[in-house]
C-alpha cells in the first residue's frame, strides 16, 4: 500500500479521491435543504418566506436550495480552519460540528433575519427574534445531515 502526503492545495482541489471541498459543500448542503424541507416545512411556506407568495413554489424551492448550497459552502470554509481540519474527514466530527453550525443557522438565520425579511417583504409580521421548536429541529437536521454528508462527498469519511 503507498501512502503519500497530501498538500494543503491538494486537499482543497479535486485529487481524484472524492469531490473537492467546495463542491462537496455545496452539493451536501443542497441535499441536506432538500432533507429539511421534507421534514419540517410545508412546501407553499418556502415561496411565501421570499415574498412570492404560495403559487410560486418553484421560486422559493430554487432560493431555499441556493441558501443551502451557500451554507454548505460557509461550512467547508469552516471545515478548512486550522481547529477544526481534523475533524474535516471524521464522520462523527463533522457531523457534531454540523449539528453546532445547524442551531447557529437558526439562532442568527432563521430566528432574527428571517423574521425581520419577512416583515418587510410581505403583509406578516412574525416577531423578532421568532424563536419556534419546529424550526430548530429542522435547522438541527439540516447541520446533521451537511455535517455526515460532507466527508462521504470528499471521499474521506471515516468513523
Amino acid at each position: 500500500m503507498r501512502c503519500e502526503r497530501v498538500s494543503e492545495e491538494d486537499d482543497m482541489m479535486d485529487t481524484g479521491h472524492g469531490t473537492n471541498q467546495w463542491a462537496a459543500g455545496a452539493i451536501a448542503g443542497v441535499l441536506a435543504t432538500v432533507l429539511f424541507t421534507v421534514a419540517a416545512e410545508p412546501i407553499g411556506m418556502i415561496s411565501m418566506m421570499y415574498g412570492f407568495g404560495e403559487d410560486a413554489v418553484v421560486w422559493g424551492w430554487i432560493l431555499h436550495l441556493l441558501h443551502g448550497a451557500f451554507f454548505g459552502l460557509v461550512f467547508a470554509g469552516l471545515l478548512s480552519l486550522d481547529a477544526l481540519k481534523g475533524q474535516r474527514g471524521s464522520t462523527g466530527g463533522s457531523t457534531v460540528i454540523g449539528l453546532v453550525f445547524g442551531v447557529v443557522i437558526w439562532l442568527i438565520a432563521a430566528s432574527i433575519i428571517m423574521p425581520l425579511w419577512v416583515g418587510i417583504t410581505t403583509p406578516m409580521e412574525p416577531p423578532v427574534p421568532n424563536f419556534q421548536g419546529m424550526s430548530f429541529i429542522a435547522h438541527s437536521i439540516f447541520g446533521i445531515a451537511l455535517g455526515a454528508l460532507y466527508p462521504v462527498l470528499r471521499g474521506h469519511a471515516h468513523a
